[in-house]
């Protein structure tokens, strides 16, 4: 008997069909039908009725249904052991913060991650929200802070918290009498596109008709010293999160009609996120932003 095979059948326990066992276990449904006929040759009868609603379980399935739980549970309870062990080895924890976040929120977050850490200080890297997923994704990471990028399927996404973003100007620009800058005021102005940014080329989408408002893009740049030193050098605007630090030279004022909002996440392998290190860490991190 094979364990993927075990896995297989209470897929199909669980879901109810080949079809969405296959989703679930990220297989082909070829894949689910090979386990449930091995199974069913090495038991010598049907597992599974199976009908134009799915698949329900046969008198032997009910019967062996309940032992292939326990030992599903057994493996669990093994590979939290081994992965204890693993952590208990890691040296150092590998986090990642999506490069556009402001320091003002994350100020006593290191602090917290070297104490997460179970020996020295945590490697921090910086990037790209995308960058800083795949980097997860592929296990590079043990686990990141991002802003809204395309998580894949095997990714815990736990959200912290919202910023709205601002619209940075220079010191004498007509939008310092304003409070609030509505967004139709930027078809006058040029944009300065911060390709980091997680609104970036799609700027434009954010905002109601956009088929009759369109960026007058002047610069665009990754880097984000670069965008602040050519906004308060009086050569164009942009948008801004507002926890992010801005140099001298640069005001802000609230983005109106309409407000635009990122969400900030944890995230983590899902096959990851129930081991004791990434609980302990989803843990911190949540009581750290409150």
């Amino acid at each position: 008997m094979k364990l993927h095979n075990v896995r297989h059948f209470l897929a199909v326990c669980e879901t109810g069909s080949i079809n969405r066992a296959a989703e679930y276990c990220n297989v082909s449904q070829p894949s689910i039908t090979r386990s449930i006929k091995s199974l069913e040759q090495e038991f010598g009868g049907s597992l599974f009725e199976r009908n134009a609603e799915g698949c329900t379980l046969t008198a032997l399935g009910e019967d062996v249904k309940p032992q292939f739980d326990a030992l599903a549970t057994t493996l669990e309870s093994v590979k939290d052991v081994v992965q204890r062990r693993k952590d208990q080895r890691d040296d150092i924890l590998r986090f990642g913060f999506a490069c556009t976040l402001g320091p003002i929120p994350l100020q006593s977050l290191i602090k917290e991650l070297t104490s997460m850490s179970n020996s020295g200080s945590p490697r921090l890297f910086d990037g790209p929200s995308q960058k800083i997923a795949e980097r997860v994704q592929s296990g590079d990471l043990d686990a990141g802070l991002t802003v809204e990028p395309s998580y894949g399927s095997h990714l815990e996404v736990i959200d912290l918290y919202k910023e709205r973003y601002v619209v940075s100007f220079y010191k004498g620009h007509r939008f310092e009498e304003m409070s609030v800058v509505d967004y139709q005021q930027l078809k006058q102005e040029q944009y300065i596109l911060r390709l980091n940014c997680e609104l970036g080329g799609r700027v434009n989408d954010y905002f109601p008709n956009s088929h009759d408002f369109k960026m007058n893009v002047a610069y665009e740049s990754s880097q984000e010293q670069w965008v602040q030193q050519i906004v308060a050098a009086g050569h164009g605007v942009t948008i801004h999160p507002d926890t992010i630090t801005v140099t001298d030279g640069i005001l802000q004022r609230p983005l109106h009609n309409p407000e635009l909002k990122r969400t900030v996440s944890l995230i983590m392998r899902k096959e990851r996120s129930e081991t004791v290190s990434m609980r302990r860490l989803t843990r911190s991190v949540q009581r750290y932003f409150g």
